[in-house]
């Protein structure tokens, strides 16, 4: 089993090195991962984001030498449509093995913020709801347009918003939205991340993947059958929840799941 979504200390909110997290991968019996640190276009400047991604390339390079796992070199690409010549930049820096798309933020209070750092405790409805209808507006058109292969984390505000702050806003009130984003990708082609990051009470009461089983089925229903596995590791969960959700694709009706090298789209059955 590959993990294709996962960090190192060349990420912002990460300390992990790859030594580390190779380490871990082979302790539980994985057969390989993909370093797919943080790019985000919002934090350029802030975090010096090139050069860090130069790190994890370079870091890369010296774990292939020296591990006997699969070691994939990926991007995260976060909210790649606010800076677009930022975007071409990362990508040029390397021939990745694989290219994820993600958002992790909205316009808020005048700037743009994560939803990680947006305090929800005592946000009224109609605002949190706001942000949502921005999220969704921008993985849309992410989902459209950006260069990617895999689209990571669809419901990620709610680990926040109903996880660790517990404001239960229903996710069916987006199901339409949701519904949209999968059929971009179907025609598309592109494969929908299974993150398993909030499984096992990291986000108190968002303890499921991300999407949830709900959409996952719904996703197949109409007719999706690309989907990738992502623990999203910043620390030492690699394979975090693989042992739960590969079963519960397997009753979905799945019987493979995607990985990729050089960009180019294999199978690994389950």
């Amino acid at each position: 089993m590959i993990d294709f979504h996962t960090h190192t200390n060349n990420s912002l909110d990460c300390k992990r090195t790859l030594d580390e997290l190779c380490e871990v991968a082979i302790r539980n019996g994985i057969s390989g991962i993909a370093v797919t640190d943080h790019a985000e276009t919002r934090y350029y400047h802030e975090h010096n984001v090139v050069n860090n991604m130069r790190n994890s390339i370079a870091d890369v390079k010296k774990a292939k030498q020296k591990y006997n796992i699969n070691i994939f070199q990926g991007i995260e690409l976060g909210s790649p449509f606010y800076d677009p010549k930022k975007t071409k930049e990362y990508l040029s820096l390397c021939d990745y093995d694989v290219v994820l798309a993600s958002n992790h933020c909205v316009p808020f209070e005048g700037d743009v913020h994560s939803f990680a750092a947006i305090d929800f405790s005592d946000m009224p409805r109609d605002i949190i709801e706001g942000l949502l209808d921005s999220y969704f507006d921008q993985m849309t058109e992410m989902a459209q347009k950006g260069d990617y292969d895999i689209l990571c984390h669809i419901t990620y505000p709610f680990r926040y918003i109903n996880g660790r702050y517990g404001r239960n806003i229903d996710v069916m009130k987006y199901q339409s939205r949701i519904y949209d984003i999968f059929e971009i990708l179907i025609s598309r082609q592109k494969s929908l991340e299974i993150n398993t990051a909030s499984i096992g009470g990291r986000y108190k009461d968002f303890d499921c993947p991300c999407p949830d089983e709900y959409f996952i089925q719904k996703y197949y229903d109409i007719g999706g059958r690309l989907v990738t596995l992502g623990s999203d590791t910043h620390t030492h969960t690699v394979a975090n929840g693989f042992d739960k959700v590969v079963p519960m694709l397997k009753k979905i009706g799945f019987d493979k799941i995607t990985y990729f090298e050089k960009r180019k789209m294999f199978f690994e059955f389950i």
